[in-house]
């Protein structure tokens, strides 16, 4: 049932637009709604003075007339049903007074259906209903702000929700919260989320259906949730080492490899300890590799041990090139 307000403003009880509000009435009754009808005739609306007491200092009108009773009840109203005659191609005299009178309140009539569900979903997520009245993102704290995310969330029902680092820095309270507006949208939205997060203190509080593991933009382990409590308990190292053994298995296995300008990278143990691996396990797996080098074999000798360049000299073909330098010719051409 809904709260029906009709304002009629025809001069004439009984007139056209009048009769049509009677008629909107009944039906409304029949239909199990409540009604009531103003007939602002019977009313004494003083037209605005624009003295700004209501729309800048957001105090009651000076007016002493009917106009606040009036507006009371259109904001009690769920439906607001306007009649008016068209004297000179618009709205009546009474109308357009009445309405000039509304104007620092207008916000709180338009939709009204989209405030009380905001209202519903922040009872639903133990929200301050203050949040509601301050600028968006001015003064939030980091928590609150992730508190007002939950509620778009439930107001906008996505088809997918992409969460990313939503956790970060929530206190106890905050973290509740949130929680429980993931919670709420699985229940209520036939939608998916994808939560990204770095640790699984927000994942103890949800039902998740799977979780992957993401090291350095690759997907290394998918499971369903009994990974989560397998990860509080050994943590990420494993993964990032295993992403690594895969890493260097794709450089030593992959069918053709090319290096290109070797001696032009920064020299050290660990380099020329990788390199060795890299050219002695793809000769030993037949796995075929270009180099290209400006360097000369003196060069090299002098850059790298003589385990390495014995195994560039002895397994490998040697084409030379010669000629200008490319990029001189190109830049030859383009002047």
């Amino acid at each position: 049932m809904k709260n029906v307000l009709i304002l009629s403003s025809s001069p004439r009880r009984g007139g056209n637009s009048d009769t049509l509000c009677d008629e909107f009435m009944q039906g409304a009754i029949e239909s199990g709604h409540r009604v009531e009808k103003v007939f602002l005739r019977d009313k004494t609306i003083h037209p605005c003075t624009g003295c700004g007491v209501c729309s800048q200092y957001k105090k009651p009108c000076p007016q002493k007339d009917d106009a606040a009773e009036i507006i009371g009840k259109m904001l009690a109203a769920d439906v607001i049903v306007m009649a008016t005659p068209v004297y000179f191609y618009t709205l009546s005299a009474q109308m357009k007074t009445l309405i000039d009178r509304c104007c620092a309140r207008y916000l709180e009539m338009k939709g009204k259906e989209f405030r009380r569900r905001v209202k519903e979903l922040a009872a639903e997520l133990n929200m301050d209903t203050a949040y509601l009245n301050r600028e968006l993102g001015v003064g939030f704290s980091g928590g609150e702000k992730k508190k007002v995310e939950m509620l778009q969330l439930l107001l906008l029902q996505p088809k997918l929700a992409i969460l990313d680092e939503t956790d970060s820095g929530l206190d106890v309270d905050a973290l509740s919260t949130v929680s429980h507006g993931m919670d709420a949208y699985r229940k209520s939205c036939d939608g998916s989320m994808l939560i990204i997060t770095h640790n699984t203190r927000i994942l103890e509080h949800l039902d998740v259906d799977r979780v992957h593991v993401m090291v350095k933009g690759h997907i290394v382990r998918e499971d369903d949730a009994s990974l989560i409590p397998w990860i509080d308990k050994n943590g990420f190292e494993t993964f990032e080492r295993e992403a690594a053994e895969q890493r260097v298995e794709q450089y030593l296995g992959c069918d053709l490899m090319i290096l290109d300008d070797l001696g032009t990278e920064m020299i050290t143990a660990y380099s020329t300890s990788a390199l060795y691996t890299l050219i002695n396990t793809r000769l030993t797996r037949k796995k075929a590799t270009i180099i290209s080098t400006n360097c000369s074999n003196e060069e090299l000798q002098k850059k790298y041990t003589p385990q390495i360049l014995s195994r560039i000299e002895g397994e490998y073909q040697t084409l030379p090139f010669v000629g200008r330098d490319i990029r001189q010719i190109k830049k030859e051409r383009e002047a």
